[in-house]
């Protein structure tokens, strides 16, 4: 099925373990906890080709044993050594495979590889489970990251935390906080956009500032937060800033 450099028994339970995802039906197949770090340890091996079949068959696989699988794939992809686009592939299993620890230990991972291929999903995978207490790490990663699309998907993953949250004006704060200590320019904007969705009146104060700006960008991006605003009351401010605009 596969070659790989190794003994003839591992290669056999090898190509033995990876045939399974050939059954598109195969769902939680038990594993042990030396067949996953074999599944895992393969990866090492550059002339392994269908590398996505390792992938797709820790994917389904279901504990067998007192292991997580999840703590051990989540281990490896933080800590080997270890191809970029192997590292983006574990990320996905985890997500995928959703388990919350896991996830927030990715997420932990991104905050301090914010520019790291895989960070952008690490957010991606955190994003969709919409825990409050992950907003600091958006934060974090939104501020520090050089990357456009690790900075694209932690502003999204801020704003779907703000619009599901009950206790916006805490995070509008947070968010006025860290437009207040920032002095890079895209952080700033970033904040901006995000404080239209919490409908704070510490929100209101700063976009109505940012929108009577010198900066161009900082009265663009005032605009769009209060198109954001959850009520009608900031309609005027933004149709006075258009008509000074003309």
């Amino acid at each position: 099925f596969f070659s790989r450099s190794a003994s003839n028994s591992a290669n056999e339970r090898f190509n033995k373990l990876v045939a399974a995802v050939s059954d598109r039906t195969a769902r939680d197949i038990p594993t042990s906890e030396e067949d996953l770090r074999l599944l895992l340890d393969t990866l090492a091996d550059d002339t392994i080709s269908n590398r996505n079949a390792i992938f797709q068959r820790i994917s389904i696989s279901k504990a067998a044993g007192n292991y997580s699988i999840d703590k051990l794939v989540l281990d490896y992809a933080t800590s080997a050594e270890i191809a970029d686009e192997d590292r983006k592939n574990l990320t996905i299993v985890i997500g995928k495979r959703g388990d919350k620890g896991a996830i927030k230990g990715l997420l932990n991972w991104a905050t301090e590889n914010p520019d790291q291929p895989a960070s952008q999903l690490a957010i991606d995978a955190a994003n969709k489970t919409v825990e409050e207490n992950n907003f600091s790490n958006f934060i974090s990663i939104l501020g520090a990251t050089k990357h456009p699309g690790v900075r694209s998907s932690a502003e999204k993953a801020l704003k779907n935390v703000i619009t599901k949250s009950r206790n916006k004006e805490k995070l509008a704060t947070q968010l006025v906080g860290a437009f207040d200590a920032s002095i890079d320019e895209k952080y700033k904007l970033s904040m901006i956009r995000l404080l239209g969705s919490t409908g704070s009146s510490a929100a209101k104060e700063t976009i109505s500032a940012s929108l009577s700006s010198d900066n161009t960008n900082q009265r663009i991006a005032a605009a769009t937060a209060f198109g954001d605003w959850p009520n009608d009351e900031t309609f005027d401010a933004l149709l006075d800033a258009f008509e000074d605009e003309d």
